[in-house]
């Protein structure tokens, strides 16, 4: 931290550190750049981790009937940022993973 400041002192007084000032830039640069990727896929991230732990779990299988946020639909398909089902009259329900981990689920074994 005190490096950082001595840097951005030097710099401010007229004094030249070269490649040390390029290289801050550039390290600063990076963390800004993956601070604002990281935020931005922030939802993906959790998606994926919740489908990891659906897949780890076992509860919910392939042919079981959930309810979740008030619609009843067959589980058909998992994947790792969504699971697919179909409701009974035929509509298919793109649900993300993170929505398991977040509400409540009623399971029925089909």
């Amino acid at each position: 931290m005190s490096l950082v400041i001595i840097t951005l002192e030097a710099g401010y007084i007229g004094i030249d550190l070269g490649w040390f000032d390029v290289a801050t830039e550039v390290i600063a640069s990076i963390g800004v750049g993956f601070f604002l990727v990281t935020f931005a896929i922030q939802n993906h991230l959790k998606n994926i981790v919740s489908g990891i732990g659906l897949y780890l779990n076992k509860n919910i299988i392939v042919g079981d009937f959930i309810e979740i946020d008030g619609i009843v639909a067959k589980i058909i398909e998992f994947h790792l940022i969504k699971t697919v089902a179909k409701t009974s009259d035929g509509k298919i329900v793109y649900i993300p993973n993170l929505k398991f981990s977040e509400s409540v689920i009623l399971i029925s074994k089909g």
